[in-house]
């Protein structure tokens, strides 16, 4: 069976290449891609809270690209005394995060965690940005209508807002962390876990952010990955969301699982780094397409199947890559994809939307100060297929 023709489609339309298809060999005689490859254990859902029996999964490139150590005792956050239970919660007030990144995700961010009673460290690039966040708790170029909690300030400076932090939040676009990362490894507490809120493959090394971060700061760092319907201003808005936090280690999972929750955000758990970060990725270039589909009055009809057959694909390319393509049917994958494609927040769709009106790309990229992570996203995906999927054909 060949792939549908929707993230080539997109490609075509941005770079005039032919769309491609995979031949009837499939994905299962692929073992990996960029050396990804995963021990999954079998459970009824990839995505929960209560933990399945058997382990977890561990997505691997050689050893273990996502894989971290125990965190010593006096790097834990400190937790409620009581009653022993199998997780005792994270005292908020206790607790130190560092944002690096100031766009709209790590903003509401910020928010969320600030409104629990956590202090948060936002670093920032621009001074500017910092002070207004010190001083009018007002992020002025993202959200500028939202006010901060007093709990959250902001710095350039990466050395202090990396001092004596408990988790570090890690919310650079794609294409630019590893430079970023390389520039503040050396300020990172070790053993303090990293969480990616950065959706996308870097298009240089066909890497993800969880390879990225291992290769800027060490394979023994603690990481974890969130991903997801989310954003940035319905959670500043306090509506209801429900995400993804993938990570290899129970316990890190629980652990942000608690910091995060509120009473209108829920993390739920999913060992499969690899395939919640695949379908994270993919669902930004199918959110673009689905953009253009709009533009050029193709009609609903033709919107469905394009998504629909989009989310197959993103399934194909789970596998192929090593995750657990069971992934790409919760709310990293196709709730993530539904919520880009058919809602009208998507940097990503309103991208698609204009290209397929007939806008010029990089106008469109020029008159915003956010990133639409899907356009370099669809390189990555391009290359990434045409170099490492047998039964590849273009026509």
């Amino acid at each position: 069976m060949g792939w549908a023709p929707s993230l080539g489609m997109l490609w075509l339309c941005l770079r005039g290449t032919n769309a491609f298809t995979f031949s009837g060999g499939g994905s299962k005689s692929i073992s990996s891609v960029r050396g990804f490859s995963a021990r999954a254990h079998k459970s009824e859902s990839l995505e929960h809270h209560a933990y399945a029996q058997g382990g977890s999964i561990y997505a691997r490139r050689g050893h273990c690209a996502c894989r971290r150590k125990e965190r010593s005792r006096d790097r834990r956050p400190k937790m409620h005394s009581g009653v022993p239970q199998r997780h005792t919660g994270i005292d908020p007030s206790d607790t130190r995060v560092a944002v690096l990144g100031g766009g709209n995700f790590g903003t509401a961010m910020a928010y969320l965690l600030g409104r629990k009673g956590v202090l948060v460290t936002m670093v920032v690039r621009k001074s500017e940005v910092a002070d207004s966040i010190n001083n009018r708790h007002i992020n002025s170029a993202h959200q500028s209508d939202l006010v901060l909690p007093d709990q959250v300030s902001a710095t350039t400076d990466a050395a202090e807002g990396l001092k004596d932090v408990d988790f570090i939040f890690h919310a650079v676009p794609v294409q630019f962390s590893r430079d970023y990362l390389n520039h503040v490894a050396h300020l990172m507490p070790a053993d303090v876990p990293v969480v990616s809120l950065s959706k996308g493959i870097e298009t240089s090394t066909l890497c993800l952010m969880c390879d990225v971060l291992a290769e800027c700061l060490g394979e023994e760092r603690p990481i974890a990955v969130l991903s997801g319907p989310a954003f940035a201003g319905e959670i500043a808005a306090g509506l209801a969301t429900a995400v993804t936090v993938a990570c290899v280690d129970r316990d890190l999972a629980n652990d942000l699982m608690e910091l995060l929750a509120t009473t209108n955000f829920r993390a739920l758990y999913s060992p499969d780094v690899i395939g919640v970060e695949v379908g994270g990725a993919v669902k930004n270039v199918i959110a673009i397409a689905a953009g253009m589909c709009e533009g050029l009055g193709l009609g609903t009809n033709a919107m469905a199947a394009l998504v629909t057959r989009g989310c197959s694909e993103m399934r194909r390319l789970v596998s192929v890559c090593g995750g657990e393509p069971a992934t790409v049917f919760g709310l990293s994958g196709v709730g993530d994809t539904f919520g880009t494609c058919f809602g009208p927040l998507s940097r990503n769709r309103q991208v698609g939307l204009r290209l397929g009106r007939g806008e010029a790309l990089s106008v469109i990229l020029g008159s915003s100060s956010e990133v639409a992570e899907g356009v370099a996203t669809a390189q990555a995906i391009t290359a990434l297929v045409n170099q490492k999927v047998r039964g590849y054909r273009k026509d």
